[in-house]
C-alpha cells in the first residue's frame, strides 16, 4: 500500500501525537532574503518495540553561517515540522546551512532527541543523544543556497531497535517502505509549497529550482 507524506498517516499506535497545525502563509521574499525549506521524517524501526513513523510536530535544529559586512557570523534556529513533516525558515542570508539535529516527543513524555556529532573530516554521522539543551553550531555545513531558495529536501532519520540511526537526504522519495510496511512515493520538496502556497511570492523561485 502506497501512501503520501502530504496527507496525516494514521497509524494504531498509542501514545502517538495526531495531526498538527499547517505551516501558515509564507511571509513575502524581503530585498535580499533567501527561503530555507525541507521535509523531515523519523521512522521508528523496533526502538523501544515500536513501528511507527513520525513527521508531524518534530523540532528539526538549523545551523549555518553567513558573511555580512565582511564578518562571518553562525546562525542557528528551532523550526517545528507541519503535520505533513515540511518545514521553512524564511528570508536568510545567503550562506552555508546544516541540519544539526531534531527532536520529536514520543511515547508520552519521552523526548526523541537526534543529533550531529560530526568532526571535521569525517562522514556525517546522527546518534541518539540524552534530552537537553543543544547548541545550535555546526562543523560542517552542507546545504548552499541557490537562486534565494535553500533546499535541505527529505531528510529521512531510521531509529533502529539497537538505537543506532540511519540517515539518508534525497531529493524525491520513491518506493520507500517505511518501518509500519507502509509505502511512500513523494515529489521534490518545492513542488509541496508551491501547491500549498500557489500565491506566495517565492512560487518563481522555487519554481526555477523545480526544472
Amino acid at each position: 500500500m502506497k501512501t503520501s507524506i502530504w496527507k496525516c498517516l494514521i497509524i494504531a499506535v498509542p501514545l502517538v501525537s495526531g495531526c498538527g497545525a499547517s505551516v501558515q502563509n509564507l511571509p513575502a521574499p524581503s530585498p535580499k532574503g533567501n527561503l530555507l525549506i525541507g521535509s523531515i521524517m523519523l521512522d521508528i524501526d523496533g526502538y523501544q518495540d515500536k513501528y511507527i513513523t513520525v513527521w508531524d510536530r518534530v523540532e528539526v535544529a538549523i545551523v549555518g553561517r553567513y558573511v555580512e559586512n565582511g564578518m562571518l557570523k553562525d546562525f542557528g534556529k528551532w523550526v517545528t515540522s507541519d503535520e505533513n513533516g515540511y518545514f521553512y525558515l524564511a528570508n536568510l542570508p545567503a550562506g552555508e546551512y546544516a541540519l544539526k539535529g531534531l527532536r520529536a516527543h514520543l511515547f508520552g513524555d519521552e523526548v526523541i532527541t537526534i543529533l550531529d556529532y560530526t568532526r571535521p573530516k569525517d562522514k556525517q554521522e546522527y546518534e541518539l543523544a540524552e534530552p537537553g539543551p543543544v547548541v545550535l553550531h555546526g562543523m560542517r555545513y552542507d546545504v548552499n543556497t541557490s537562486g534565494r531558495i535553500i533546499n535541505f529536501q527529505h531528510n529521512i532519520f531510521r531509529l533502529m531497535r539497537s538505537g543506532l540511526v540511519d540517515f539518508k537526504r534525497v531529493k524525491r522519495i520513491r518506493n520507500y517502505r517505511m518501518a509500519a510496511g507502509e509505502e511512500l512515493d513523494v515529489p521534490p520538496v518545492p513542488v509541496y509549497f508551491v501547491e500549498t502556497f500557489p500565491e506566495s511570492e517565492w512560487t518563481n523561485y522555487l519554481n526555477i529550482i523545480m526544472k
